[in-house]
């Protein structure tokens, strides 16, 4: 997959040398604010490697989930997969795809929460 770079010159934009060239026009990505990120893959600029890339998700079972997995299993052992195989109380992790860093997290019971970004 081509990632098209936001930071490449583009002769439609004007630039008076102070700064990156933003690619304007039809083939531009949608950059998503990361405060609004969801656990579908989108374009972000990333806060570590400021590179506009493509998002990557991961999911990861919480204790909750084992909790309910525990229970189930009290009531009957074939039970007991279900929080795992139907995703129950699984946490989102978003990273970016060029440098493989994590951006954010979306917990199962809570608001998002984006990774701390050290300088």
């Amino acid at each position: 997959m081509n990632t098209p770079n936001m930071y490449a010159p583009n002769s439609n934009t004007p630039n008076d040398g102070k700064g990156p060239r933003i690619s304007v026009g039809p083939n531009a990505p949608v950059v998503t604010p990361l405060h609004m990120l969801t656990e579908h893959p989108t374009y972000i600029d990333c806060p570590f490697c400021r590179q506009c890339t493509m998002t990557r998700t991961t999911r990861e079972g919480t204790s909750t989930q084992t909790l309910a997995g525990v229970v189930l299993c009290c009531i009957c052992v074939c039970l007991a997969c279900l929080p795992c195989i139907g995703g129950w109380c699984e946490n989102v992790n978003i990273f970016c795809s060029s440098c493989n860093s994590r951006v954010a997290t979306l917990p199962h019971d809570g608001p998002i929460q984006l990774a701390p970004v050290v300088r």
